[in-house]
């Protein structure tokens, strides 16, 4: 028996020159420009209203500490460059001070819960608390804090009360994952590089394009809708039915059974009971959904087994639990405002002669991914900033004689240097600290003479590796400064070590700064086009040659639609690329034209 074997093809990327299909008609230049500059415009509007609606979330979502810091970076989000940002909104900048910036943050932070009727003390000093060290972290030179929840406020009164917290939280959950989801915190660096993994998978899982073709056409389409109440009816009406009764019988028969059962009109042409079927239980077109895709399994078989009645009911049943949950198709009363809001902001209508459902999908797909690979890295940085936790309560253990000394002593050690960031006792400044003390700890060390003595005399050690900085040790051999290392009468080198690794955590902390959002730009970060099915439509000579079994007049032809400043319509182009025409190896018929066999 002649066993056949599927070769798998190999993908690979090639770049391809264009030019005019016309050679003295360039105006195809133009289009091709203010497409790019118009998907870009359109990432921009529906990436900021992304971090809009995220601003709008409800702070009773975050029952947690680590919720909490979540969602206080989504109400208070950092963004760059500065000139794309929503100016009204800003709270703080990088060239704030860092105790400006904080207090700026904090301050913005309280006065969000207070407008949020918040009015406990003590749960907004909970807030602060567990959100202090991420508001107090640094942020990229080019990048702002922008109150996303002020901007919320706004669109809501914009939309005269329309908009609710509600819509906030069910745009969230569309785009970006369930509540416990989006704002589940990282615990560690392995946790967050599989995090970053997952996310990476749940992203490619969630298909941005068909949830951001799937959104737009549910609320801005003039299609017919997907009421999914109604489907999940019919389907119940389907599965409590005596299904059993088709086994055995032809498929044909069990699509006329599902008609009839639902109540549909039955077609004379059994060809189409398939589409009526889909029609009268009310799936519209988009992606397939369970139930859909069982019944194009069987449409493929001739008979049905009593295996296929169980997967059916199976499938059936668990796209009635999805649907049960989704209610009636009821379009946002603030839907229609927003839309020509975003209509403006992009310059292109979205009713046309069509709808330009996959035209703006590119955009609001570009969008949902920048705004959601911003979340993924911010919630990185915050378990980069967990891992240093633990070293930085280490400062509750230093004794308050030692730890106040020690404090002091920094204070003067920066108003000495002139630095610009504050000094900080770094780790290896305190290598050879448990030998100086085992020194210090001696009957002849008895004055700060015997004990500057020592330290020197360590210095010179060759047995020792490393060795600190003498000047600290000696400033730590004062008599103000026995309280840091002697407790109790008996010489302990916990204290400093515990300080050093505090205030070394604290930094390391502040160091890992808050990702920003980077909007697009045309020019500096652009968003580039994406064409092919339910995006903006090219179409391929050669592949519509292919279809038809017939040879292209010119296999280099291709047409592209693109926005022409008044329309998006089809412009005639060739493409222009010596590799791929060598890969693709055209045969040559008698007149020495190129012949199309095969496509890889």
């Amino acid at each position: 028996m002649e066993q056949k074997y599927q070769i798998p093809t190999t993908q690979r990327a090639y770049t391809l020159r264009l030019r005019g299909a016309d050679p003295q008609d360039n105006s195809w230049r133009g289009s091709l420009w203010k497409t790019h500059d118009a998907v870009n415009k359109g990432a921009k509007a529906f990436g900021d209203w992304l971090l809009t609606m995220r601003g709008g979330l409800c702070h009773t979502l975050a029952d947690t500490r680590d919720k909490r810091i979540v969602l206080a970076l989504s109400w208070l989000s950092v963004e760059s460059p500065v000139d794309s940002v929503p100016k009204n909104y800003v709270v703080a900048r990088y060239e704030d001070s860092a105790i400006e910036r904080k207090r700026k943050l904090e301050d913005t932070l309280c006065g969000i819960l207070s407008l949020r009727g918040v009015d406990d003390a003590d749960v907004i000093n909970q807030w602060v608390e567990a959100c202090r060290d991420s508001l107090s972290a640094d942020i990229r030179k080019d990048a702002v804090w922008v109150n996303r929840s002020r901007a919320f406020d706004e669109e809501v009164k914009k939309l005269n009360g329309m908009l609710m917290r509600d819509d906030a939280l069910s745009v969230v959950e569309e785009f970006f994952g369930k509540s416990h989801e989006y704002l589940a915190p990282l615990f560690s660096t392995e946790d967050s590089e599989d995090s970053d993994k997952s996310a990476s998978a749940s992203n490619n899982e969630k298909e941005f394009s068909n949830v951001a073709r799937g959104w737009l056409s549910r609320n801005c389409g003039a299609g017919n809708k997907t009421d999914k109440r109604k489907i999940a009816a019919n389907l119940k009406k389907i599965v409590e039915s005596d299904l059993e009764i088709m086994i055995g019988k032809p498929v044909r028969e069990l699509f006329y059974y599902i008609i009839t059962t639902v109540g549909g009109h039955v077609p004379e042409d059994e060809k189409e009971y398939y589409s009526t079927v889909k029609r009268t239980i009310g799936w519209s077109t988009g992606r397939d959904t369970k139930g859909v895709l069982i019944l194009k399994s069987l449409a493929t078989k001739d008979y049905i087994l009593q295996e296929d009645i169980s997967r059916l009911r199976k499938k059936f049943n668990d796209e009635i639990t999805e649907k049960d949950s989704g209610g009636s198709i009821e379009i946002p009363d603030w839907m229609a405002n927003k839309r020509i809001q975003l209509e403006q902001d992009i310059g292109i209508n979205f009713r046309n002669s069509r709808d330009l459902i996959g035209e703006f999908s590119v955009m609001l797909d570009h969008a949902a991914r920048r705004v959601s690979l911003a979340h993924t890295w911010i919630k990185r940085a915050e378990a980069e900033r967990r891992r240093f936790e633990e070293d930085a309560s280490k400062k509750g253990r230093v004794p308050a004689e030692a730890k106040n000394w020690l404090d002091r002593f920094c204070e003067t050690r920066s108003l000495e240097t002139g630095s610009i960031e504050p000094y900080r006792i770094r780790k290896r400044a305190v290598d050879g600290w448990d030998e100086v003390i085992k020194k210090w700890s001696k009957s002849e060390c008895k004055t700060e003479t015997d004990r500057i003595a020592a330290a020197r005399s360590l210095q010179d050690d060759q047995e020792i590796d490393k060795f600190g900085d003498v000047q600290l040790f000696e400033a730590l051999a004062s008599d103000d400064a026995v309280c840091v290392w002697k407790i109790n009468d008996k010489t302990d080198p916990q204290p400093l070590r515990d300080y050093v690794a505090a205030t070394d955590a604290e930094a390391k902390m502040l160091r890992f700064k808050v990702p920003a959002y980077r909007h697009p730009d045309q020019l500096l970060h652009p968003v580039f086009c994406d064409f092919g099915n339910s995006r903006w439509n090219i179409s391929f000579a050669m592949h519509e040659a292919v279809k038809k079994g017939k040879k292209p007049a010119d296999k280099h032809a291709l047409s592209m639609k693109l926005w022409t400043g008044s329309e998006v319509k089809d412009v005639d182009l060739k493409w222009q690329s010596k590799l791929l025409d060598e890969d693709l190896s055209f045969p040559a018929d008698g007149d020495g034209k190129a012949v199309i066999t095969a496509l890889p």
